[in-house]
């Protein structure tokens, strides 16, 4: 069965990045792969009114996409077995499965222990010659299914553990009288006497070997007693050296067995795996139940899990882990960045004002019909990256592409377009450091390290209420990233423009690189927008020249 890739936009993930994710997922589901839509943060307040107003559900959050031992752990067709199952029966378990391990588990799942071929064959050359069940004791139950037997006189509780010695009568009757005390399990063939003085020595168990005919005063002495009697096919040597193998696996499994959690991550257990003794070892739960096996083939096989990125391809934007990852595609209108691959990927790159822009392309391309739920929610990343078609990275293409989504859902653009942007408002909602980190992202350049944050806005009056707060938030929230420089964006939608917040070590930067007019706090950029497109170009220009 082939595994589940995951799509997956950037961290503080915005309404283009969910959206494309949920959409992308879709179209390779249509396509008929195994895939699923993911997000490395929250989900933010205009993202929600977006998803509940097409009432599309928010996919999974995936924090980072390291390997962890649920994903490389056996966990199908796994073979356990109970305490009191005969260890006969557990090394003939390993034998036809081909396995080395046996978990032993109760009956709500709970792991009590481990048993190995190591554990059996210890046992079986430790008890070569069986003389007594008193340290070890088993039940006829499974002495008798270990044995094959054939119950003749049933005289007791079976599931009961008996705890006698273990006689051979390879001896003369008379003598054999001296070796054998009450409680004891007789082996014997069809010697009639040596039967007669076992039973009246008030034994436990008469097993007949060699599926030897119980002749009728036997039983009815049996009877008499209250002894049971078991036939089995086997000669007297080799019942013998059975019954060791009638002993609880319960007996000899390894109580202080080490194990992992699902979510632990492979390279945090890797030396553990490969240094111990054993080969398999158990996954279990909080609660101790047990989820799987992992082992060190399970290392050699490893699979990392395969990411499909839209939206953004930047280590510094993407989920956490993304390095260790398979990177199969990348669907994004941003510049290129920095991610590697060992392999070629197929990578749609366009110079769109949306991610969602290229998914929508895509269903058409491929002659695959939008539901109203997945249109719907295109278009909102439409109208939310290129702020209603005022931002200078939109195109015709955009325009174009929202137009025919509009259609499909019959919404009105600039009517929803307002809605989303009003639902998506901030200022009010969040303290100063989130609604900085609402809509964030990290770049590097050369050895600088910056961080750019967006807020829009409909009206910048609102915002000068708490500017100070928030100026001082950015000055803390740069120290805590490690940045050289960070910077806010607070567009204006209604006129145009963005009022510029940044670290007093960056003034100097900022002077140089834009046209600017200067506000009680901050700049204003007439005309400025976008992040990717007015703001990123020129700071990366300035700082690797």
């Amino acid at each position: 069965m082939s595994k589940e890739k995951i799509v997956i936009g950037h961290q503080n993930p915005d309404t283009d990045s969910i959206c494309s994710a949920i959409a992308y997922a879709k179209f390779k589901q249509e396509l008929g792969e195994k895939v699923a839509a993911a997000r490395c943060g929250g989900i933010n307040p205009e993202t929600k009114f977006v998803l509940d107003y097409f009432n599309v559900q928010a996919p999974e959050l995936v924090t980072d996409v390291y390997t962890r031992v649920s994903d490389i752990m056996n966990r199908n067709n796994l073979k356990t077995v109970a305490p009191n199952t005969p260890i006969k029966e557990v090394g003939e378990l390993l034998e036809q499965e081909e396995i080395k391990v046996v978990p032993v588990i109760n009956e709500i799942n709970e792991l009590l222990g481990i048993v190995t071929a190591g554990d059996i064959a210890h046992r079986y050359l430790e008890e070569l010659a069986v003389e007594s069940l008193r340290e070890v004791p088993t039940s006829l139950e499974n002495i008798i299914h270990t044995l094959e037997g054939e119950v003749i006189i049933d005289q007791q509780d079976i599931s009961a553990e008996v705890t006698g010695n273990i006689i051979t009568g390879a001896m003369d009757a008379e003598t054999m009288r001296s070796y054998i005390s009450s409680g004891d399990i007789v082996l014997l063939g069809n010697r009639v006497k040596a039967q007669r003085v076992a039973l009246e020595a008030d034994i436990s168990c008469l097993i007949v070997t060699g599926d030897l005919e119980v002749k009728t005063e036997i039983k009815d002495l049996a009877t008499k007693k209250e002894i049971t009697i078991i036939k089995v096919p086997h000669d007297t040597f080799a019942a013998a050296r059975l019954i060791n193998m009638s002993i609880p696996v319960s007996k000899v499994m390894s109580i202080e067995v080490e194990s992992f959690y699902p979510n632990e991550l492979v390279d945090n257990v890797r030396e553990d795996i490969l240094n111990s003794a054993h080969r398999s070892y158990p996954v279990i739960d909080r609660q101790n139940r047990l989820l799987g096996l992992v082992s060190a083939r399970n290392l050699i096989d490893l699979e990392t899990k395969e990411v499909i990125l839209v939206d953004h391809n930047e280590k510094s934007q993407a989920v956490e882990g993304i390095a260790e990852a398979t990177l199969l595609e990348v669907i994004d209108h941003h510049r290129l960045g920095d991610l590697e691959t060992l392999e070629p990927i197929l990578v749609r790159n366009e110079p769109v004002g949306s991610t969602a822009t290229i998914v929508a392309k895509l269903y058409s391309e491929y002659g695959i019909a939008l539901s109203e739920e997945i249109a719907g929610i295109l278009l909102a990343a439409i109208l939310s990256d290129t702020v209603i078609f005022r931002s200078p990275t939109c195109t015709l293409v955009d325009r174009e592409v929202a137009n025919n989504l509009a259609e499909i859902i019959d919404e009105d653009i600039e009517k929803i377009g307002r809605s989303i942007f009003k639902a998506g408002s901030v200022l009010n909602k969040l303290e100063p450091r989130e609604l900085i980190l609402n809509d964030f992202k990290e770049y590097a350049f050369n050895e600088v390290k910056i961080g750019v944050g967006q807020i829009e806005i409909m009206d910048l009056e609102e915002f000068k209420k708490q500017d100070m707060q928030i100026l001082t938030a950015l000055q803390k929230l740069k120290e805590e990233k490690s940045l050289n420089y960070i910077f806010l964006m607070v567009t204006d939608i209604l006129n145009e423009g963005s009022l510029l917040l940044f670290n007093k070590q960056a003034g100097s930067l900022v002077k140089r690189s834009f046209v600017s007019e200067d506000r009680e706090i901050g700049v204003y950029l007439t005309g400025v927008m976008s992040r990717k497109k007015q703001i990123i170009p020129i700071l990366s220009k300035m700082l690797t020249n």
